[in-house]
C-alpha cells in the first residue's frame, strides 16, 4: 500500500498563553495529536481574568433587558435614562440616588430640591424657596445682606431699613430704625410730664391787689410755649376770675396773683379764698 508523505512537514505552533502540545514536524505518514491549552477556564460560568481587552463595547445587565452600554467615548442606558458623549454633558432623565457626592469643580443645575431634612429650593435664575409651609422657621447665625427687597406675606413690599432722620421722607416702602424715630419723636418725657403738671394751690392774701402762693411754675419744654397766666385758672370764693384782669409773677419760691381792680371791678379781701389751678411743679 503506497503512503503518503507532504513534501513539507506542517507545523502547529501556539503562542504565549495559547501552547501547542504534539504540533513538530507533521509529515502524514504517522498519526498525531495535538493538544491546544490556554491558561484558565472560559466556561460561561468560569471567572475569567484578563490583563486587557480592547472591545467596541461592553454591555452591562442583560441584553434582554435594561442595561448600560460602555462603547468607545460614550456611555448609555438601553432605556434613555443616562447618555453621554466624549464632549458633552452628562444626560440622566431618570432619578439618580447617590449616597455622598463630591466635586470638585462646578455644579450648574436648572434647579435644586432638599427634601430629606428640610425643604429648598434653588432656581436657575438665582431665587432660592426655603420651606414649604407658613409654619416653617428658619434660624439665621450671623448677619444677613440684602441688597433687593423683601416682602411680608407676599404683600408688602420693603426695598430698605432707613436711617435718614430728615424729614422729607415718607416712603411707603422703608422701615425706619430706632435712630429715626427718636428723631422724629424725640424724647416725649418733658413734654408727656409738662403736660400732665396740674396742680391747685390756695393763696395768702398780701394786699387788695396780690395774692400769694407757695409754688413754683413747671417750666415748659424748649419745644412747646412758655408758661404763661394762660396757662392758670384763678377762683375767688370759687369764681372764675378774668384773665384780663391778672397777672403773675414768680417771686423766689412764691407765685404771686396780681389783679387789676379797675378792670375787675372789685379788689382783694383778707376774708376772701383765693384758690389758682394750673401748672405747678407740685
Amino acid at each position: 500500500m503506497a503512503l503518503f508523505k507532504y513534501t513539507h512537514p506542517l507545523i502547529v505552533s501556539g503562542s504565549t498563553g495559547f501552547p501547542v502540545d504534539g504540533g513538530d514536524n507533521i509529515d502524514g505518514l504517522s498519526r498525531d495529536e495535538l493538544t491546544f491549552t490556554i491558561g484558565q477556564d472560559v466556561a460561561t460560568t468560569s471567572d475569567v481574568v484578563f490583563n486587557q481587552i480592547t472591545p467596541n463595547s461592553i454591555i452591562i445587565g442583560s441584553i434582554d433587558s435594561t442595561h448600560i452600554v460602555l462603547a468607545d467615548k460614550s456611555v448609555s442606558a438601553s432605556n434613555g435614562a443616562l447618555t453621554q458623549t466624549a464632549g458633552e454633558y452628562l444626560n440622566i432623565s431618570g432619578d439618580l440616588n447617590v449616597p455622598n457626592v463630591t466635586l470638585t469643580g462646578n455644579l450648574i443645575v436648572d434647579k435644586i430640591e432638599v427634601a430629606l431634612t428640610g425643604s429648598s429650593t434653588l432656581y436657575e435664575s438665582g431665587s432660592t424657596e426655603f420651606g414649604d409651609d407658613s409654619n416653617d422657621v428658619h434660624y439665621i447665625t450671623g448677619s444677613m445682606l440684602i441688597s433687593g427687597s423683601y416682602a411680608l406675606n407676599n404683600s408688602t413690599t420693603m426695598v430698605e431699613i432707613s436711617n435718614d432722620t430728615t424729614e422729607d421722607g415718607g416712603s411707603q416702602t422703608a422701615v425706619a430704625t430706632e435712630n429715626v424715630a427718636y428723631s422724629a419723636f424725640g424724647d416725649q418725657t418733658p413734654g408727656f410730664l409738662y403736660s400732665r403738671k396740674k396742680y391747685a394751690h390756695k393763696g395768702s392774701f398780701v394786699s387788695s391787689t396780690t395774692s400769694s402762693f407757695t409754688a413754683v411754675t413747671a417750666s415748659a419744654p424748649s419745644d412747646l410755649v412758655d408758661t404763661s397766666k394762660h396757662d392758670f385758672m384763678f377762683f375767688n370764693q370759687g369764681m372764675l376770675m378774668e384773665h384780663d384782669a391778672i397777672d403773675i409773677e414768680q417771686s423766689s419760691s412764691k407765685f404771686l396773683m396780681k389783679i387789676n381792680a379797675s378792670s375787675l371791678g372789685y379788689g382783694l379781701d383778707s376774708n376772701d379764698e383765693i384758690v389758682v389751678w394750673g401748672k405747678f411743679n407740685a
